[in-house]
């Protein structure tokens, strides 16, 4: 008794078509939205008035992965983003990441950015105090004290592990 079986080819080409769209840009760009919603999430709960820090929020699609990153940064081009993760001043995990001046005079509580190059500070509540300068000026510094850690990145990675087979299995399941 011979049993033929058709049709096959058709089914080969549906889950190779599926295998194309698993190993796309498309399910990296899919998780990357999801993955920074969870992270823009993190960040609105945990930095009080400061939408900026999640507008920076970005993501790039790797040939092997996907790169998630904040671009924020003062006008020196220091990032943010590990300030904010790790903390500042004396409540640093880690080494500090302000050696100026005024940060080792003051023993770590505090450094001064001078307003002129401190745009970014213009949402905080960082005093400003008036200094006369070495010429006979008088400068204008915000007063910037330490700050805890944030960890935004390491709780959301938390979240994201949590939810990322569903993630996947609702996006193989729309296909």
């Amino acid at each position: 008794m011979d049993i033929e079986v058709h049709g096959t080819e058709e089914i080969l080409e549906y889950i190779e078509e599926i295998e194309n769209k698993i190993n796309s840009n498309d399910l990296k760009e899919y998780l990357a939205k999801k993955m920074l919603d969870v992270i823009n999430q993190e960040s609105e709960n945990k930095i009080e008035n400061n939408i900026t820090y999640t507008d920076h929020n970005k993501y790039e699609i790797l040939d092997d992965g996907i790169l998630i990153y904040n671009d924020v940064q003062n006008d020196d081009g220091e990032y943010y983003s590990l300030i904010i993760e790790y903390g500042s001043g004396i409540y640093a995990e880690g080494q500090p990441f302000h050696h100026t001046e005024s940060y080792d005079n003051s023993g770590g509580l505090y450094w001064l950015v001078p307003v002129a190059n401190g745009s970014s500070l213009e949402r905080t509540t960082f005093p400003i105090i008036d200094i006369k300068l070495q010429d006979g000026s008088i400068g204008s510094f915000y007063k910037v004290y330490g700050q805890e850690a944030k960890h935004i990145y390491t709780d959301a990675a938390i979240k994201i592990e949590k939810e990322l087979s569903n993630w996947i299995r609702d996006y193989i399941e729309k296909l």
